[in-house]
């Protein structure tokens, strides 16, 4: 029996097969028949043996690029741990850049467009922002300044002047240094970005701080506390003693208004604001208007015999003037007519007469008449300053729902909340449509209108009655009158020999009717008589973000980046050895040559020394000695 050992014989390495020569093929005495190895060893001869090498070829595979993988991942990790031991300061310091940098992106976003935020000890935006940028700009001058020190020892893999060496270790220090290097060096060195990103830093700071502006904005408030509101009334009833049948006097609070009309002392309508800034939907309200127009034309002039003529209206004042008597000014104020009927419109009509000298031609009239209207309005509040300007009016015709002085309107569109609606909106009625209203829509079909639509006042005859008596009176050109406001309306500033106008009569009328018009804003029926609400704001100073400037300082940062990551890169490429950065210690141990110092280190003077390392050029080399300057 032999004893000889089995052998396999490597014909091949990729892929791996084996194969089994004829000698080592035990014999049948052996008993080793049952042997997979036995089998007949040329290839591809059967099926099985096929398969069987395929199998070892692909198990093969898998094998060596499993090991060439877990080569190369080790080998990444070892570069990424030299690079982390090397330059970790570095890399958090570019993290920091990065952290302040979104820090202060993230603290303007939050502020932009909202009041200043009250800080404990009043610190603002600009000051946590100005903290940022410090750590903004420190954490970024770290990594760029070690990244320029080690860009000196790559600098010298190639003979350079020695009196680089004193320039890049001045530029790793501060701007100046920056700038000398710039003019030194190739622009094409990447030293040269970083002496560029320190120089531009300096500009980085009021970059930020010009992110920051303010402006006055108005916030909406909508606290309990929060009022605003204007007087307004759709209703108005004239309340005073009671006369008789259907009359009643005027009372003390209106008279009182008709005064200050013709006096124009009166005041105007007070809104309320809690913030002194509100703004107000349109809204419209019950008032009186006026209207005047010039009747000089309707002057009738009749004499008697040439001794004594006549001058009047047809149904107003008249002035008796006796063929010898000469009047610098006469004035007569009369009421022509009060219109007390549900057709007419009118509440009072007053005419003034007044003549100038003694020739008839120069006699002038005038006709007035005030009547009830809804006036609409826009209103605002600004800085406690209360404005108001009247849109449009529109009379209110007499009803004829009541058999005394009532005027009654529905106008439409119908003002709600600063939004008109149609008739066609108000057909149904509801728990807030409720008055019903014919005429407003087609067919003679009944309207179904909120209060806020409807437009009442009630005047049982005591303002026309009132304003009747008011009105009458006389003025001659001495400014004696009756009553005693006649002489102040047409001797204006008692200069005597004026008379009146048609802009003095107008305006006086106007001043009337407004003063009437705020007496019933403000004394109007319970029922129709809310306010006009509007909404309050609070003016505060706001944050406003200028953002195209945060360009820069997040350019400077990407550049940062990109120089400390290039020169990462370049010194672990070179030699990972000489990651020396700004320690003075390797010059200390790998400083010059013998033959440097032999031949040129016999001086002390720095400016010889300085002319001396501007002619010397030197590079790294290995020697005897280790790694040294060596002269080129």
């Amino acid at each position: 029996m032999s004893t000889e050992p089995r052998s396999a014989e490597v014909l091949s390495t990729s892929p791996h097969r084996i194969y089994m020569t004829d000698d080592h093929v035990p014999n049948s005495g052996d008993g080793a028949q049952d042997n997979l190895l036995s089998a007949p060893a040329t290839t591809d001869s059967t099926p099985t043996s096929e398969h069987q090498s395929q199998k070892v070829d692909e198990t093969g595979m898998e094998t060596t690029t499993s090991i060439l993988a877990s080569a190369r991942s080790a080998s990444t990790r070892n570069i990424f741990t030299q690079v982390w031991n090397k330059w970790k300061i570095e890399i958090l310091a570019c993290g920091l850049a990065l952290l302040a940098l979104f820090a202060i992106v993230m603290t303007l976003i939050v502020h932009d467009g909202r009041p200043l935020p009250q800080w404990p000890f009043r610190i603002s935006v600009n000051a946590l922002v100005s903290v940022f940028a410090v750590i903004l700009k420190a954490s970024m001058m770290l990594p760029v300044s070690e990244s320029i020190s080690q860009l000196k020892w790559t600098w010298y893999q190639q003979p350079r002047p020695l009196g680089h060496l004193a320039e890049f270790d001045l530029a790793s220090r501060g701007p100046w240094g920056c700038f000398k290097l710039l003019r030194r060096c190739h622009v094409r060195n990447s030293s040269s970005i970083g002496a560029a990103i320190t120089i531009l830093a300096l500009a980085g700071d009021p970059f930020i701080q010009q992110m920051i502006r303010y402006r006055s904005t108005a916030f909406l408030l909508v606290t309990d506390d929060a009022q605003a509101f204007i007087p307004r009334s759709n209703n108005y009833s004239v309340h005073g003693l009671h006369l008789g049948a259907g009359s009643e006097s005027l009372n003390l609070t209106a008279q009182a208004a008709v005064y200050k009309g013709v006096y124009n002392s009166y005041s105007a309508v007070e809104a309320t604001c809690t913030s002194g800034n509100c703004t107000f939907e349109d809204y419209r309200t019950l008032g009186i208007c006026s209207h005047c127009h010039d009747t000089s034309g309707t002057i009738v002039k009749s004499c008697n015999n040439e001794s004594e003529c006549t001058a009047g209206l047809q149904d107003g004042p008249s002035l008796r003037l006796p063929g010898s008597a000469v009047l610098n000014v006469s004035t007569v104020v009369g009421t022509g007519s009060f219109h007390h009927s549900r057709n007419v419109t009118g509440l009072s009509k007053s005419q003034l007469l007044g003549r100038i000298g003694a020739i008839p031609n120069e006699l002038l009239a005038f006709e007035c008449e005030l009547y009830p209207c809804v006036r609409t309005y826009e209103a605002s509040v600004a800085k406690g300053n209360f404005s108001e300007t009247l849109l449009s009016t529109s009379p209110i015709p007499a009803s004829d729902y009541s058999a005394f002085a009532t005027y009654y309107d529905t106008p439409m569109p119908c003002l709600i909340n600063g939004t008109y609606h149609n008739a066609s909106e108000f057909v149904n009625p509801d728990a807030t449509n409720t008055i019903a209203t014919l005429g407003l829509l087609p067919e003679n079909q009944t309207a179904y209108v909120p209060l806020d639509c409807a437009f009442w006042y009630q005047d049982p005859l005591g303002l026309a009655e009132y304003l009747g008596d008011f009105l009458l009176g006389s003025v001659n050109q001495y400014g004696t009158s009756t009553p005693d406001w006649l002489g102040q309306l047409i001797l204006i500033n008692n200069s005597v020999g004026a008379y009146p106008s048609f802009n003095l009569i107008n305006n006086t009328w106007n001043a009337l009717a407004e003063s009437i018009t705020i007496h019933m804003r403000e004394n109007g029926d319970a029922i129709g008589s809310q306010p006009a609400a509007g909404s309050v704001y609070q003016t505060e100073t706001c944050i406003l973000v200028q953002w195209l400037w945060i360009i820069y300082p997040a350019s400077l940062v990407a550049l940062t980046l990109l120089f400390t990551a290039v020169t990462v890169y370049n010194s672990m490429s070179y030699n990972r050895d000489q990651i020396w950065k700004g320690s003075p210690l390797p010059l200390m141990l790998h400083g010059l040559d013998n033959g440097i110092r032999h031949d040129h280190c016999d001086t002390n003077e720095l400016n010889e020394i300085e002319a001396m390392a501007k002619e010397l050029r030197v590079h790294f080399q290995k020697t005897e000695d280790g790694w040294r300057l060596v002269e080129f």
